[in-house]
């Protein structure tokens, strides 16, 4: 059983563009200390972030730290597990760097994706619950908002009680009122408001109908052509071998040649660049780099990923 769930979000965190500059700033500052890159995104990106009469924003480190918290529970920087935390994720974290700076695109479909893939056990019911509640009275009422995180914490414990009483550090069966507040204020952000993902009950109700039965289950190749599907209401077509290629060896070289990088970080950006007309799942991508003779494939530290670079120059 594959359960998965964002236990550290916090508060108000889900305004993409504050998230973009918070992963920019940990990808800028190469530190692995939080404290760090609260500094660094203080001198550089906090003036950013003000309103129109420049005032407010997210200028002093407990206003940073809920964006930091967000961009790792999401992926898009190094777990905790992992060697050196709080640096930017070479996979997810490049590619939201790429889409949203180098190919000036908001990264909505790798941001399902990324929660997708980190919250499911706790996302699909929340969002059942939200449609239950009544979409519009949920968006409205904070007092619904804490009800249904109150709900879905108890429906896991007892669906989910051998894996969670297993997790490290320890998961508490029962939440505090205060992290009922941050989970509820952190996902509504996220998934609901303007300068989040802005999703309404359409895009809730085919989220639900496309991605119910992977609550506990581990996610197929062809996520970014279902999640296209639930963001644009619209089936893509499949993109060809040698538009693939041909897409794959230009974000290559933009880079520079004989310079490893990371798959995913390719793969999401020719997804989210191409869908929702066309796409491509992740074994016919990685196919594609193996059958060619111009790239090479190796393996890397982060697992499910592999590296890849141009190894010939086209003529």
């Amino acid at each position: 059983m594959n359960i998965s769930f964002m236990r550290y979000n916090m508060e108000r965190s889900g305004n993409i563009f504050r998230l973009f500059l918070v992963i920019k700033s940990s990808d800028e500052c190469k530190s692995d200390n939080k404290y760090d890159i609260w500094e660094y995104f203080i001198n550089n990106y906090a003036e950013l972030t003000r309103n129109k009469n420049g005032k407010g924003g997210l200028n002093k480190p407990r206003s940073v730290d809920p964006y930091l918290s967000m961009a790792r529970e999401l992926g898009f920087l190094r777990q905790r597990h992992q060697t050196r935390p709080w640096l930017i994720n070479e996979g997810a974290g490049k590619a939201f760097l790429d889409i949203y700076e180098k190919f000036d695109t908001r990264p909505n479909l790798l941001v399902l994706t990324q929660l997708l893939k980190n919250d499911r056990t706790f996302l699909i019911p929340y969002l059942k619950e939200v449609i239950n509640e009544g979409f519009y009275d949920v968006i409205k009422s904070r007092d619904l908002q804490i009800k249904i995180v109150d709900k879905v914490w108890k429906f896991m414990w007892r669906k989910y009680s051998r894996e969670l009483s297993l997790l490290e550090p320890l998961v508490k069966e029962k939440l505090e009122k205060r992290t009922k507040l941050m989970y509820a204020d952190a996902r509504k952000s996220l998934l609901f408001e303007k300068k989040g993902l802005f999703l309404n009950e359409d895009h809730i109700n085919r989220f639900i109908m496309t991605f119910k039965e992977y609550e506990n289950k581990r996610l197929d190749g062809d996520l970014f052509l279902k999640m296209s599907y639930v963001y644009n209401n619209k089936l893509p077509n499949i993109m060809t071998i040698e538009s693939v290629t041909n897409e794959i060896y230009d974000i290559l070289t933009s880079y520079t040649i004989n310079k490893y990088v990371s798959a995913y970080r390719i793969f999401s950006v020719i997804n989210e660049l191409n869908l929702p007309d066309k796409g491509i799942e992740w074994s016919v991508f990685l196919n594609v780099i193996r059958n060619n003779h111009i790239f090479q494939l190796n393996s890397s530290f982060t697992k499910g990923d592999y590296l890849i670079n141009v190894t010939k120059v086209k003529k």
